[in-house]
């Protein structure tokens, strides 16, 4: 997913040492320590990492919708965008 690789990039960019880490509300734990305004996202990430596991640990059928994942796309080139701003003001 888009969001955890720009979120690990962000971090790694702050000196945080790389994790296998798939939990988004992890990640975004420390973002937010560098970055006040990524506290909006935390609906968001919670929404994403479920569909992570979901998809990389299925027990049946998956039931996220191609539908479910387009709601959640502008949400998370917001997130993006405001990870790349913060690295316009390094």
């Amino acid at each position: 997913m888009a969001g955890e690789k720009y979120l690990k990039g962000y971090l790694i960019s702050r000196g945080w040492k790389l994790a296998k880490i798939h939990n988004l509300e992890d990640l975004l734990d420390e973002a937010v320590k560098h970055n006040k305004k990524l506290e909006k996202f935390y609906d968001l990430v919670t929404v994403i990492t479920g569909y992570y596991f979901e998809e990389k640990y299925p027990f049946g059928k998956s039931e996220i919708s191609l539908e479910e994942i387009k709601e959640q796309m502008p949400e998370v080139k917001e997130l993006i965008s405001l990870i790349k701003s913060d690295f316009e003001g390094d």
